[in-house]
Formats: structure tokens, C-alpha cells, sequence
């Protein structure tokens, strides 16, 4: 029901595995937005936010994908540093208290 909802409220997307989700928008210009990407503890540095990324990447082909960093949640530090170091995101803005990032991705592949 919770998918339902986030489509029918907000246009956006999820997609989902045993270990996680990522939930976002695909806009009219290609670009993706990432609203959330969740991953359970007991999966988390196992690559499982890459899969979720990657099967992300497949279904829609975007041209860049966009995501942010809330500095109020907790180990936001900790996020900040995978998302740049692991998942090759740069630095596009900080907005209030959230440092947007993007990744550009050719050919539909990264």
C-alpha cells in the first residue's frame, strides 16, 4: 500500500529488494531525484544501495540521478562520505540543511 500511496501522492517510484529500497522521481529531462535510498543494517556495506542503484539505472536510464544528505538525520556524516567515496556522487548545492549531490551517467551506465 505504502508504494501505491507514494505513486498516487507523489509521482514517485520504488523500487525494492529483501534488503532495502530507494524511492524517487523520474523527471521529463531524464534526470532521476532520489528520495530515499534505504538499506537494513544487517546489509548495509554489502553493496546492496549499488544493486538498488543499479537496477534503478536499468529500469529508467537517466542522464543524471540526484539525491540529498538531511544533516539533521542520524550518521548523515557517514552517508555523505559512502555516497561521494563508494557511489561517485559530487557536490551540487546545500539547500536549508541538505547538501544535494548528482552522478552523471552515460550511456545509461555507471
Amino acid at each position: 500500500m505504502w508504494k501505491a500511496y507514494q505513486k498516487e501522492k507523489y509521482n514517485r517510484e520504488v523500487i525494492e529488494n529483501d534488503d532495502g529500497f530507494i524511492n524517487y522521481v523520474k523527471y521529463d529531462d531524464g534526470s532521476v531525484y532520489i528520495n530515499i535510498l534505504y538499506v537494513k543494517k544487517e546489509s548495509r556495506n554489502k553493496g546492496t544501495g549499488k544493486e538498488l542503484e543499479r537496477k534503478l539505472i536499468e529500469k529508467e536510464k537517466p542522464t543524471l540521478i540526484f539525491c540529498d544528505i538531511d544533516m539533521e538525520s542520524i550518521g548523515w556524516e557517514l552517508a555523505l562520505i559512502q555516497i561521494v567515496t563508494q557511489a561517485h556522487y559530487k557536490y551540487e548545492s546545500t539547500v536549508g540543511k541538505r547538501i544535494v549531490l548528482y552522478k552523471e551517467i552515460s550511456n545509461g551506465i555507471k
